[in-house]
């Protein structure tokens, strides 16, 4: 995985993360490593544009995220999501609780 970078955001930074290219257990696994080690209050943007599948494990940990740091007062956002990997999303009944990036933002 990449590192992360830091990029200043009107006052306020964000975390950008390469998320795998798979989102099953093990790269649920290795997100959650690079996860963990952010302050929770962080604005996190994951860049999802490698992932090619993402499963039940990966839409778990992206929830259990989300809810951790919006209770920090920070927030997590998807960006770049190919439409398959949207169309599972929307399929995996998490969708509700993930913020994805609009195209063009």
């Amino acid at each position: 995985m990449e590192t992360a970078r830091i990029r200043a955001r009107i006052e306020r930074q964000y975390v950008v993360l390469q998320v795998p290219d798979d989102l099953d257990a093990e790269g649920a696994r290795a997100l959650a490593g690079q996860l963990d080690q952010l302050n929770p209050c962080t604005d996190v943007v994951l860049d999802m544009s490698a992932v090619h599948r993402c499963s039940d494990e990966g839409w778990q940990l992206l929830s259990q995220a989300t809810e951790r740091v919006d209770a920090a007062d920070g927030s997590l956002t998807l960006s770049r999501v190919n439409p398959d990997v949207r169309a599972a999303l929307r399929a995996s009944g998490y969708a509700g609780r993930l913020k994805i990036r609009r195209r063009g933002r």
